[in-house]
């Protein structure tokens, strides 16, 4: 799933952002504020969850591709966090179905802005237009 979750973000940078992603193996270095996403995944036997984790600048971004706001409020990143979780969490789905993996997915949930300070077992980061989506799974069960 965690494979799904990532060529889907880049897909989401791809087609809604009309960016190029770069995928880069950088160490989570969030000092500047992050919005955090997450989605509990379950296959047969464990139980994950991943995380989208993106910069504020990176939400705020978006907010300009979609509303066309220089400078948004928290409330408005908040909401384009999760739509843009949606849409990644959506595509993730339809690409796992497509390679036959089974598991269950929770619905989205926005939980901070702030620093993280989660341990997690992998990380990959996107980079689109000089901003920076990191996506990190941890096994919770």
């Amino acid at each position: 799933m965690f494979e799904s979750v990532i060529e889907a973000a880049k897909n989401f940078c791809i087609h809604q952002l009309d960016a190029t992603p770069e995928l880069k193996n950088k160490k989570l270095d969030i000092n500047d504020g992050a919005i955090v996403a997450y989605i509990d995944t379950q296959d047969k036997n464990d139980k994950y969850r991943i995380y989208l984790i993106g910069t504020k600048k990176f939400v705020q971004m978006v907010a300009k591709v979609f509303l066309e706001e220089e400078t948004s409020d928290t409330e408005t990143l908040l909401d384009m966090a999760m739509e843009c979780t949606n849409m990644i969490v959506g595509n993730a789905k339809v690409l796992a179905q497509d390679k036959d993996l089974n598991f269950n997915i929770s619905t989205p949930h926005i939980e901070k802005i702030e620093n993280f300070c989660e341990d997690v077992d992998y990380t990959k980061t996107i980079v689109c237009n000089n901003n920076e989506l990191f996506i990190c799974m941890k096994k919770i069960s």
